[in-house]
């Protein structure tokens, strides 16, 4: 069922050549506990493993935590940290295992993030290891894009979930593993977007800030910027960020064409609707 595994179990290998001897809370090594699972797999002494592996959160236990969590159908625990090591170390290997860490669970995904793993690592295409990517035709930008106008066509009833998280992964891991491609804070612009929209206000806040880390001198950070004002301000009721982010999106962009609004929300920042629409009414 699961294929990468034992194509990981030997990167694990290489990464843990050096016999890791850290020990966890109670003095026992990781050594002694994989000792343990190994002889008896029960699942207690798998959580004892696992969190032992966290706890030491070296690369090598980070490795076998993983390979562990796409063994026992921890899918969502492991893609979040691969996603995390992808943000500090952006490697193929890494990259493919994210690829392959949807397949069970999100096969469209996968498909789509394979797509993109072939067009930014086009030297692996003919590795053993990577010869499933031949058979996926999809063109992933075409197929985003398509999605994304599927998103917006009809919204009456809402946006469907299902449909936004394939998105919002896709542009995900489209920035992650091509963060220098021209269209990555674009697509991370339009998963914010999504996000906002599927009431994921958290996750379009996180988007908006990886906009401004990254890509600060794309013009997708202007919008990013004042929209994370506006989601902490409107959506999650934080007035104080709201706030600091108005102003500073005022001191950044005090030409902008959302200025105005920056200006006019900042005044009327914690106000109700009522009380907004009096203060209006006074200008007249």
């Amino acid at each position: 069922m699961y294929k990468y595994v034992v194509w990981m179990s030997a990167i694990t290998f290489f990464l843990s050549c050096k016999p890791n001897v850290n020990t966890v809370q109670d003095g026992t090594s990781i050594v002694e506990l994989e000792t343990k699972y190994r002889e008896q797999p029960t699942q207690e002494n798998l959580q004892q493993l696992m969190l032992a592996y966290e706890l030491d959160s070296t690369e090598a236990s980070t490795s076998k935590l993983i390979t562990l969590q796409l063994e026992h159908n921890q899918e969502e625990k492991a893609i979040s940290l691969i996603k995390t090591k992808l943000n500090k170390n952006l490697t193929a290997e890494l990259a493919f295992q994210l690829a392959s860490a949807y397949e069970n669970t999100a096969p469209e995904i996968a498909n789509v993030a394979f797509q993109i793993f072939e067009q930014a690592y086009p030297n692996y295409s003919n590795h053993p290891a990577f010869l499933k990517i031949r058979d996926n035709q999809l063109d992933a930008t075409k197929s985003m894009d398509s999605l994304y106008q599927i998103l917006f066509t009809n919204t009456l009833q809402g946006v469907d979930s299902k449909l936004a998280t394939q998105f919002l992964e896709s542009a995900e891991i489209y920035a992650l593993f091509m963060p220098k491609a021209e269209k990555a804070p674009l697509y991370l612009k339009k998963a914010a977007e999504v996000a906002k929209s599927n009431q994921d206000f958290e996750r379009a806040l996180k988007l908006n800030d990886w906009i401004l880390e990254k890509y600060s001198d794309r013009p997708e950070a202007e919008l990013a910027l004042f929209l994370s004002a506006f989601i902490l301000d409107n959506d999650l009721k934080d007035i104080e960020a709201a706030r600091k982010r108005y102003e500073l999106f005022l001191e950044q962009y005090p030409k902008s064409a959302f200025a105005d609004d920056a200006q006019f929300l900042l005044q009327n920042l914690g106000k109700s609707d009522q009380e907004i629409l009096e203060t209006l009414q006074k200008q007249k």
